[in-house]
């Protein structure tokens, strides 16, 4: 079990630095940079396994930008380019790798203005992975059944609370004004 823990957490890694999103996660005491666009919100991910659920955006800079879900600090806060962006991608990993296009509409090529804060919802996922003789030996690798699965949740409009937890963790954006941006059905 423990050469499946270390397998699955190789190829996490692996996939990670080679899908091409640029990684610009706000910290705690970061500054705000008045030129970029920022996004924030929840993305919890509900998982007992070594799996992870992220968003992929695209901007028409070429650029891409992600969120990845988390299991224990789902506020997350991304500083981007101002720009016209949009949600392009979800991708789901574990043992596996799978990419679908968003099925939601989330920042559907909407310009997101220098200086601006946009909240763009609270996320839920799930996952989950079963397997049965799973082992591996060097003549053979990684073999056995793996079965996996994943569940992505509508979003969720609690701007306010939300947005009173951003501005606390994130005292440098406490004094700035911020925009809901949760797809409306």
């Amino acid at each position: 079990m423990e050469a499946l823990r270390r397998t699955t957490i190789a190829i996490l890694l692996a996939t990670f630095l080679t899908t091409g999103c640029v990684p610009l996660q706000v910290k705690t005491y970061d500054a705000y940079h008045p030129e970029s666009a920022y996004l924030y919100g929840r993305f919890l991910l509900d998982t007992d396994a070594h799996q992870a659920v992220v968003f992929s955006i695209r901007c028409r800079d070429g650029k891409r930008y992600k969120i990845l879900f988390s299991r224990t600090n789902p506020l997350q806060m991304i500083r981007l380019r101002a720009g016209v962006c949009q949600l392009d991608d979800i991708v789901y990993k574990g043992l596996a790798s799978h990419k679908t296009m968003a099925s939601l509409r989330l920042l559907g090529n909407e310009h997101l203005q220098p200086g601006g804060v946009y909240y763009v919802g609270d996320f839920g996922a799930t996952a989950s992975t079963t397997s049965s003789g799973v082992g591996f030996d060097m003549s053979n690798g990684l073999h056995g059944k793996v079965h996996q699965t994943w569940n992505l949740f509508d979003p969720v409009d609690n701007y306010a609370s939300t947005t009173a937890e951003m501005k606390q963790r994130f005292p440098n954006f406490a004094s700035v004004a911020t925009e809901d941006r949760v797809p409306r059905q």
